[in-house]
């Protein structure tokens, strides 16, 4: 990541982190009871915040640096509930940064 895609990531992170209700995720976790692997206790907001920096970085850096995330495509880094997406444009560059904390999920590919 070049150093003004790095900064223009920062400012999309700090965003994000910044206006993330992640209180609202650590309640929803505490009321249905969800433990990430072996702790006791439910992620608190810190946690939920490390990992989603974490995932923030892993998404982007995985988009911008690999072969296989094309221009236009999302590309996504996803743990305990937490989800991280971005995307490129035609040129490399940076164009989104989502975070999303995920209850519940369907797909279908209208086969079945």
């Amino acid at each position: 990541m070049g150093r003004s895609e790095f900064q223009k990531y920062l400012k999309m992170r700090d965003d994000i982190l910044e206006n993330f209700d992640f209180k609202k995720c650590e309640i929803t976790m505490q009321f249905l009871n969800w433990t990430w692997g072996f702790q006791e206790m439910n992620p608190s907001v810190e946690d939920l915040k490390k990992t989603a920096n974490y995932l923030l970085e892993s998404a982007a850096k995985g988009c911008l640096e690999s072969r296989e995330c094309k221009p236009y495509q999302t590309y996504f880094s996803s743990t305990g509930g937490l989800k991280a997406t971005t995307m490129k444009d035609k040129y490399g560059n940076l164009i989104h940064l989502h975070l999303e904390f995920l209850l519940t999920d369907w797909g279908s590919d209208g086969d079945t």
